[in-house]
């Protein structure tokens, strides 16, 4: 998935935001992604401005293990996602793959960061919903685990999900947040707080 996002510090929101900047590209590398926790011992891998804007490219969340499980042809994964895989060993105690950190200058910590999402393209044009016991919206009703594979054509509005059934193609960010104090070490990439983290939706 490319995200690109605009930010700016708070403190700035009544002024004028620079416009057309130019796009600083994360692209999806080993180097770039760690996986499932917010540290603030990890280094930047980007610099930007206040009003500055990113195209970030991500992994999928979890992994490629559901993907596969689904039934997604192994030469259907895009070569970063299995690069990015293979690379990268130390993960957790989340499941998120995270593409980052990226440093907003100016920014001093107790600061509050505004991020606009400008757009979301895709890396492929596939996706799965899963659900398991223990987690999700219905965490207790479910004894068992499912996957669902999810195709749309280039340019789509909308999904088939089941006969007679079509939702909305709208994809969100996954776990977005801030560098936790130092202190507070190593943290979840999955449970919401106040750094951020993942954000509970039923959109695709």
């Amino acid at each position: 998935m490319r995200v690109i996002f605009t930010s700016a510090l708070a403190a700035l929101l009544s002024a004028t935001i620079p416009g057309q900047s130019a796009v600083v590209d994360v692209p999806l590398i080993p180097a770039n992604v760690h996986w499932g926790y917010y540290d603030a011992r990890v280094k930047p891998i980007a610099k930007i401005a206040s009003g500055g804007r990113v195209r970030v490219e991500t992994m999928v969340s979890g992994g490629l293990q559901r993907l596969r499980l689904a039934g997604v042809a192994e030469s259907e994964i895009p070569d970063a996602l299995k690069q990015g895989e293979q690379a990268v060993t130390d993960r957790g105690p989340g499941a998120h793959p995270m593409t980052g950190p990226i440093y907003v200058e100016g920014a001093t910590p107790g600061d509050v960061l505004e991020v606009r999402i400008q757009a979301i393209d895709y890396l492929h044009n596939f996706g799965v919903n899963a659900f398991a016991p223990g987690g999700g919206v219905l965490p207790d009703e479910y004894p068992y685990s499912a996957l669902k594979l999810i195709r749309w054509p280039a340019g789509a509005q909308r999904v088939n999900f089941a006969p007679g059934v079509t939702l909305p193609l709208a994809p969100f960010f996954g776990s977005i947040g801030v560098a936790p104090p130092p202190l507070a070490g190593r943290i979840s990439s999955r449970p919401p707080g106040w750094h951020g983290a993942a954000i509970l939706t039923t959109r695709i």
